[in-house]
């Protein structure tokens, strides 16, 4: 290591490379998705009475869901001091309309 490599103490060791995150209440520590919803499958749709039959508990799906965000609330943890600790920004979606991977099979 060359001497101008030596941090000075004005300098970070390590700078966090974060990308951009659009808010508007600072910049959170963590980001969440929560999902929530009720699904109605076609009793009529083969594809919709294949999926279902498929399901088991334990196993692994991959599928695609449409929503729509319906609350975005901001939150903040508390350590035990009562100091922040950290800020959270969270987006709930409800699931509208679900289908199967293309390359997952039930």
């Amino acid at each position: 290591m060359s001497v101008s490599a030596v941090p000075t103490g004005d300098e970070k060791l390590f700078e966090e490379q974060r990308p951009v995150l659009r808010a508007d209440d600072g910049d959170p520590d963590q980001i969440e998705v929560a999902l929530t919803g009720t699904i109605q499958l076609d009793r009529t749709n083969a594809e919709h009475v294949k999926l279902f039959n498929g399901l088991r508990l334990g196993r692994h799906l991959d599928v695609v869901v449409a929503a729509v965000v319906v609350a975005q609330p901001r939150r903040v943890k508390f350590d035990s001091d009562a100091n922040v600790s950290d800020r959270i920004l969270r987006a709930t979606l409800r699931a509208e309309d679900l289908t199967l991977a293309e390359d997952d099979t039930a």
